[in-house]
C-alpha cells in the first residue's frame, strides 16, 4: 500500500512538472521577441536592410541569428534625412542555412526588398510608418497591429490575402504580382480606410497590376470590382 502511494505521488509530481514546463515554454515562446522588434526569416547568404529611425535616436540593434549583433555604429552607410536617420546594414553568412533575424528599435521605415524572406513578423513594432518587403517569398503578411503604417509595398510575393482594416493611416499600398484572386482583391478593397476624396485633396493610391498585366500579375486584376476601392477615395495606378 505504501509503495502504491509513493508511485502515485511520483506520478503526480511528474505530471505537475510537465505542466509547469509546458506553460514555461509557452510563455517563453510568446515573449521571445519583445515589443519594438521586427523578426524575419531568410536563407540568403548575403542580406541587407535599409532602416530609418527618428533623427535623434540611437536605438537600433540587429541580431543576425548567427551569434553576431550590430548597432548604428556598424552600418555600412548612414545619412540624415529631414527628421530621420537612415541606415544601411549588410551582413554575410558562410552558408545558406535558414536563420531568423531580429531588428529592434524605434523603427519608422523598414526595407527588406529582395532578401528571400519567407516569414516576416512586424506585429510588435508600433512605430512603423513605411514597409517595403517586395520581391520576397512571403505567403502571408499581418499588418493589423501597425496602425501608424502609411505606406505598404509588398509586390511580387506569394500572398493570397491581405487585410488593412486596422491601418487607418494608410495612403499607399502596392501589391502587384502576388496570388490575389478577384475575391481576395475585393476583400482587400473593402478594408481600405476611407479617404475624404479629391475635393479635399486626400486620395489613397493603390497598385494591383503592372501597366501590361501578364502571367506574373495577380490573377484577379481583370475581374475584381475596383469601384469598392474608388468609392472609398482610392485611385488605381499601374507599375511600369
Amino acid at each position: 500500500m505504501k509503495s502504491g502511494k509513493c508511485i502515485f505521488k511520483k506520478s503526480v509530481s511528474v505530471l505537475t512538472l510537465t505542466i509547469m514546463l509546458a506553460f514555461s515554454l509557452k510563455a517563453c515562446s510568446k515573449d521571445e521577441y519583445p515589443s519594438g522588434t521586427i523578426a524575419l526569416t531568410t536563407a540568403k547568404s548575403e542580406v541587407g536592410f535599409t532602416i530609418r529611425i527618428p533623427k535623434d535616436s540611437r536605438n537600433l540593434t540587429i541580431d543576425w541569428g548567427d551569434g553576431k549583433k550590430s548597432n548604428v555604429n556598424d552600418a555600412s552607410w548612414d545619412e540624415i534625412a529631414y527628421d530621420s536617420h537612415v541606415f544601411r546594414f549588410l551582413h554575410d553568412y558562410s552558408d545558406t542555412t535558414k536563420r531568423t533575424i531580429v531588428v529592434s528599435g524605434a523603427i519608422t521605415h523598414f526595407n527588406c526588398r529582395r532578401m528571400q524572406v519567407t516569414d516576416l513578423d512586424v506585429s510588435r513594432i508600433k512605430t512603423l510608418v513605411s514597409l517595403d518587403c517586395s520581391e520576397n517569398k512571403l505567403t502571408a503578411l499581418d499588418v493589423r497591429t501597425n496602425t501608424a503604417l502609411n505606406r505598404l509595398e509588398c509586390d511580387f510575393n506569394e500572398l493570397t490575402s491581405l487585410d488593412v482594416f486596422k491601418n487607418i493611416s494608410l495612403s499607399l499600398i502596392s501589391c502587384v504580382g502576388n496570388h490575389l484572386t478577384a475575391p481576395a482583391l475585393n476583400d482587400l478593397f473593402s478594408t481600405l480606410p476611407h479617404k475624404r476624396g479629391l475635393e479635399y485633396g486626400e486620395m489613397g493610391t493603390i497598385y494591383i497590376s503592372q501597366r501590361y498585366p501578364g502571367p506574373a500579375d495577380n490573377p484577379g486584376v481583370w475581374d475584381c470590382d475596383r469601384s469598392i476601392a474608388t468609392d472609398r477615395g482610392w485611385v488605381f495606378r499601374t507599375v511600369k
